[in-house]
């Protein structure tokens, strides 16, 4: 691989980050945590970024040794097991179908406030097929796009958090946790799943510019971003209107609260902004998700046809099969908490796979961690697994309380990928090929991501 293809660089990287974890998450869910927490809504955003860090840490690990398209994958492939990276990366990838059934409900929500007899189903697809049609052409076109909306998106968010400060009323405030210490922390546990998505930007990695500086900077600079997006806008909400009231007001609270201390011009603006935020992640989802089925294909994982590229550098064929599987998942018009929960297994599993993997990384691999450009000893590599382990089991038991049904449709999604690997296990087997020590092994295209880093 050309440096020459390496189109992204640190702003673009910090865009494609901040915009793929942000989606409908904030202007959605602050009512629904405030419900719970009270005033201390903008502290569980606040700790909720904990565990977010700490998925940093083995980011920033793995980008230091398998700095290219599908890292996580790969290194869990390498460092644990091919058939499990592949079960839990594949239905990490149906997770973001689900999160993005979601992203274009969402986006249609608020679509309907000014078109009030449109068709949220058809709303949502024209959203899906818009953005698919977008993605078939070169990536840096679209990370300019996505640049563009998600610039949209801050500046929509500072001026919301920023705005509200001066006027927040002290009265509030008080209490701050009147639903005791036992709300605040499910609130926590609530509000992690804003900060979802970190590993999205590993998937990129092929793509971005001198990645043993821009990847470890993007992390650390998106948690700062998202940090300030998150604590402020949460903290203008519930101080400018009574908690109870915005909880239930549901969803439509939030701009009940932003008119409060905007005029409504202006809100009308902000409303925009909100439905460019939920883009920016509908986009976002596109492009990772494509980048994904890309490394399964480079590992024959996934049949050759999966890798075509076009003449504009798009993985076209993951492209459209994605956009298309989740429009067929929008058609089944399922709850915001069914699809968001669908989204919260495989994702937070391969968060904890992906840590795991570089725990193992000194002893599996010892080569490729002493020539790493980026190395953290043990104490960081093991905190990191433990804070990734605490928040797959929080997140899970949370889930599982919540849906016994999405559970079952999850554990059908799982089952059905073992069959399809052993299927294609059987099937490169009876051409002379071994699916597992192939998946194991860095591919032509990953080796080529890894030596034009250093040409």
């Amino acid at each position: 691989m050309n440096t020459k293809k390496r189109k992204i660089g640190l702003f673009g990287a910090v865009i494609l980050t901040v915009g793929f974890i942000i989606g409908s998450s904030v202007f959605v869910m602050v009512p629904t945590i405030a419900g719970i927490a009270g005033p201390s809504v903008f502290l569980a955003y606040a700790f909720a970024s904990i565990p977010t860090i700490l998925c940093g840490i083995a980011m920033i690990q793995l980008s230091g040794v398998l700095p290219v398209t599908g890292g996580p994958f790969i290194a869990v492939s390498r460092y644990i097991s091919p058939s499990v990276s592949f079960v839990m990366a594949a239905g990490a990838v149906v997770a973001m179908a689900a999160a993005n059934c979601l992203n274009a409900y969402g986006a249609a929500a608020f679509i309907r406030l000014y078109l009030p007899e449109a068709n949220t189903v058809l709303i949502a697809f024209i959203i899906l097929g818009g953005f698919c049609i977008l993605n078939l052409f070169d990536i840096k076109l679209m990370t300019f796009i996505e640049g563009v909306m998600v610039v949209m998106l801050i500046l929509t968010m500072l001026i919301i958090g920023l705005g509200g400060m001066p006027s927040v009323s002290p009265a509030n405030m008080d209490p701050l946790f009147p639903n005791g210490m036992t709300a605040f922390f499910m609130a926590i546990a609530i509000a992690i799943f804003s900060w979802l998505g970190l590993t999205a930007l590993a998937n990129f990695s092929g793509d971005i510019k001198n990645p043993k500086r821009n990847i470890p900077m993007a992390i650390f600079l998106s948690i700062i971003v998202l940090f300030i997006l998150y604590v402020t806008v949460s903290y203008s909400i519930v101080g400018n209107m009574n908690w109870k009231e915005v909880s239930e007001l549901g969803a439509g609270g939030t701009m009940v609260a932003i008119s409060n201390f905007l005029s409504g011009p202006l809100v009308n603006v902000l409303t925009i902004g909100a439905i460019m935020a939920i883009l920016t992640t509908v986009n976002a989802i596109i492009m990772v998700s494509a980048k994904s089925m890309i490394a399964f294909t480079n590992q024959k994982v996934l049949p050759p046809v999966f890798g075509k590229i076009n003449r504009f550098g798009s993985p076209y064929v993951s492209v459209i099969i994605f956009s298309a599987a989740t429009m067929a998942g929008v058609a089944f018009a399922g709850s915001f908490e069914d699809y968001a929960l669908m989204a919260v297994y495989p994702g937070v599993a391969m968060q904890f796979l992906t840590a795991y993997a570089m725990y193992r990384l000194p002893k599996v691999d010892k080569e490729s961690y002493d020539n790493a450009t980026i190395k953290l000893n043990k104490f960081w590599l093991k905190f990191s697994l433990i804070g990734n382990a605490i928040l797959s089991v929080v997140i899970i038991v949370f889930a599982i309380l919540n849906s016994i049904p999405v559970l079952l449709v999850t554990i059908i999604m799982f089952a059905l990928l073992v069959v399809y690997w052993f299927a294609r296990k059987n099937y490169l087997k009876n051409r002379g090929l071994d699916l597992t020590k192939l998946a194991s092994e860095l591919s032509e295209e990953t080796q080529s991501e890894i030596d034009s880093i250093n040409e």
